[in-house]
């Protein structure tokens, strides 16, 4: 898939807002049924841009938060008639088709572990 330049552009600027979301703004203590944690070791501003337009409109998931830097992305399961895998396994798909991303993992991180990993990764004390 080929993108203009001002679509690379305007998923270039959608990541770097991200990057000011405060990871403190939503804490908490458990992996939660409704949310999937997903690492995706390859994504840069780019094939998050695509990801996040293709998921535009999807009755199933939505992005939580993203912390790009980190490779981590934070979506809603927004269909609750799916199992945290079956959805991972859908959502992977989406990604898969919408993106050039291959390596997409589910972690059990909860949302506090993930603002966690996002700031170290941010100030530059773990090694992402």
């Amino acid at each position: 898939m080929t993108l203009s330049k001002s679509a690379k552009f305007l998923g270039a600027i959608l990541a770097l807002c991200c990057l000011f979301i405060s990871p403190e703004s939503i804490a908490q203590a458990d992996v939660d049924q409704d949310l999937l944690v997903v690492q995706m070791t390859e994504i840069d501003a780019y094939s998050y841009g695509d990801m996040a337009r293709s998921l535009k409109g999807n009755d199933q998931f939505s992005i939580n938060e993203a912390c790009v830097p980190g490779k981590l992305v934070v979506f809603n399961i927004d269909d609750n008639n799916l199992s945290r895998e079956e959805a991972f396994q859908t959502l992977k798909g989406l990604i898969a088709e919408a993106t050039e991303l291959e390596a997409i993992e589910l972690t059990e991180m909860s949302k506090s572990d993930f603002s966690s990993t996002c700031m170290d990764v941010r100030r530059g004390i773990t090694g992402q």
